[in-house]
């Protein structure tokens, strides 16, 4: 006869692992990823603190929520590339062992990049969801704030700066009324963009269509519906572009795109651009915000790409007859000539670091790139991450970093349609 206790203990049911949360280190890499973004809080130099921060709550987090960490030659190598070719194009090193930027960068900028990649990809695929519903929640006041300020003058907590020194182009830049979720121009008195707490519309744009990119544009999950609305109320044309791009790219990826479909979403693009030019006579929010933007400009290409320009332009003119210029870009007595001018973009990048600085920019993507086992999402990253580069040139971005690395290392799986699905099994069968 069997013992009782014996029997009670085989009843009970075998319990589950425990899954993990990684709440501390997702923490420190959704500070690393807001701060990149130019998150209010890390303005007028206070980002440094909020990355050595971020790398102490990793430190302590790695044992007691038992992060997985991979220190391969394959993760760390890419790493030391990116660090490199950031203290070359930021900091101007010309390979001075003995230069104090390449040790008191160490911790802001070498150890956070490496804490934040080199783990395991499960629990990155953790780390990925947590900073998505994080910046979801982040937004969530954000927007019920910005619709109060469009109808009602609410009471702010006061003007925040970006920076003390008066660099910029534009007086009022990076000069906003701070209502702690929400950043809005000062002396605006009409319509503002949504840009939540960061510096620029054009961020939240930018990073919301990336964001959902990594995210494979799945709707079912909330907190990517209103990443979604955010990227609508920024009113960001580059958003808008990327959106589109990024969601073609997934459903191909994921085997679903059917001509059928692009016919649709064409005609649906056809409407809403009609109802633009034709409602109100073309005086509306839509056609000034978005479709009037798209309108060709001899300068730059067009009427919305102002991130650089017409100095920028004859400058880079110049240079295509120099190759040495071309390779090393303009000396700094030389670059003083585009004071007062945007400074941003694919074109300003070269004039000021010449096509090698390009090159070190996007070579940690390279790598990744190359190394990569799945070589169909490694390229489809990879040509999304470009079109980024060509508007904004933020390739040392944490939150850049973070979504192509993590995109590219968690598995993906495509979608299987039911009759390839059916075919495959009968192959197994008759074998």
């Amino acid at each position: 006869m069997q013992n009782s206790a014996s029997i009670d203990i085989e009843r009970q049911p075998v319990r589950k692992k425990r899954k993990k949360s990684l709440t501390g280190y997702s923490v420190a890499v959704f500070l690393l990823f807001i701060i990149s973004m130019y998150h209010w809080i890390g303005w007028n130099g206070r980002a440094p603190l909020f990355y050595v921060l971020s790398v102490i709550i990793m430190l302590c987090s790695i044992k007691n929520e038992h992060v997985v960490m991979d220190f391969s030659k394959r993760k760390v190598i890419p790493c030391l590339v990116l660090y490199i070719s950031h203290l070359i194009v930021n900091l101007n090193w010309h390979g001075d062992i003995l230069a104090t930027a390449i040790y008191t960068n160490t911790l802001t900028v070498l150890f956070p990049l490496m804490l934040m990649v080199c783990i395991s990809s499960s629990d990155k695929r953790i780390v990925q969801e947590n900073v998505s519903k994080w910046f979801s929640w982040l937004l969530i006041p954000a927007l019920f704030i910005y619709a109060l300020t469009l109808f009602i003058d609410l009471p702010s907590l006061g003007i925040t700066r970006f920076s003390s020194s008066e660099t910029f182009s534009n007086p009022t830049y990076g000069i906003d009324n701070n209502y702690f979720f929400l950043m809005t121009p000062t002396g605006s008195d009409g319509f503002s963009r949504f840009r939540g707490p960061f510096l620029e519309p054009g961020h939240l744009g930018m990073m919301s269509a990336l964001l959902l990119f990594i995210n494979r544009h799945d709707y079912k999950k909330r907190y990517n519906v209103v990443v979604l609305i955010s990227l609508i109320l920024s009113f960001s044309l580059a958003g808008y572009v990327l959106w589109v791009i990024g969601f073609f790219m997934i459903r191909y990826a994921q085997n679903r795109i059917k001509l059928k479909t692009l016919l649709l979403f064409s005609a649906v693009l056809g409407v809403i651009f009609a109802f633009s030019q034709l409602y109100n006579g073309g005086d509306n929010i839509l056609n000034e915000m978005i479709f009037s933007r798209l309108e060709y400009d001899e300068d730059t290409g067009f009427s919305g790409n102002n991130r650089s320009g017409v100095k920028t332009a004859l400058l880079y003119a110049n240079m295509i007859s120099n190759p040495k210029l071309m390779l090393h870009g303009y000396s700094a007595s030389e670059l003083a000539y585009l004071d007062g001018e945007a400074a941003n973009g694919l074109k300003y990048l070269i004039i000021r670091k010449g096509l090698i600085g390009m090159l070190l920019c996007l070579a940690y993507y390279v790598c990744l790139l190359f190394i990569s086992k799945n070589k169909k999402i490694a390229v489809l990253s990879f040509i999304f991450i470009f079109l980024m580069f060509v508007q904004r040139t933020y390739s040392f971005w944490f939150c850049w970093i973070m979504c192509y690395d993590y995109m590219i290392d968690i598995p993906f799986y495509a979608r299987i349609r039911k009759k390839k699905l059916k075919h495959r099994l009968k192959r197994v069968c008759v074998q």
